[in-house]
């Protein structure tokens, strides 16, 4: 486990942030990052009881991380930040819509490809934490055509802002 983490805290945060209601600490990448360390470190039953306690959109509003992520994964051009945004939709297992996972997929392909990061891999690496079916769709997605994936055909872009890769619509 990762000590100190609260979890409780995390899922009530993301709850409030889906769903709009005010009060509490707002949601930043720092404490999706620190989830996704706890989730990782957590045993898989641990993982199975925090996968469940993410449902409906709350898993959108944690999947949308994975552009940010993939973003920082550009600047730092380290690919800790694309297993992170993997691991996201992991996490939340392709349960909401699977074309939110792919609209936000094509960040982490985008990234990959732009740091010279083997996508095929990283899945390999995180067999533990994925299961059979959202392998399947995870492997679905990056094996198909580049020109598929790439972000023109989203209608979105890579831009710069203060020194730092964004993703922007066209």
């Amino acid at each position: 486990m990762v000590s100190g983490f609260n979890y409780p805290d995390f899922i009530e945060r993301l709850e409030n942030a889906t769903y709009g209601k005010k009060g509490g600490r707002p949601l930043k990448a720092e404490d999706v990052e620190s989830f996704v360390d706890f989730y990782m470190a957590a045993d898989q039953d641990y993982r199975g009881i925090i996968s469940d306690l993410i449902q409906d959109k709350m898993g959108l509003t944690l999947i949308s991380f994975s552009g940010e992520f993939s973003a920082k994964a550009i600047d730092t051009r380290d690919d800790a930040w694309v297993v992170k945004a993997v691991m996201l939709h992991v996490i939340e297992g392709f349960r909401f819509d699977y074309r939110e996972n792919i609209r936000r997929l094509v960040f982490i392909s985008y990234a990959a490809d732009r740091i010279s990061s083997e996508i095929e891999s990283i899945l390999k690496n995180l067999s533990k934490f994925i299961d059979g079916s959202v392998e399947e769709k995870l492997l679905e997605f990056f094996r198909r055509p580049k020109e598929l994936n790439s972000l023109k055909i989203y209608g979105m872009k890579e831009v710069s802002i203060n020194g730092k890769v964004r993703f922007r619509p066209n």
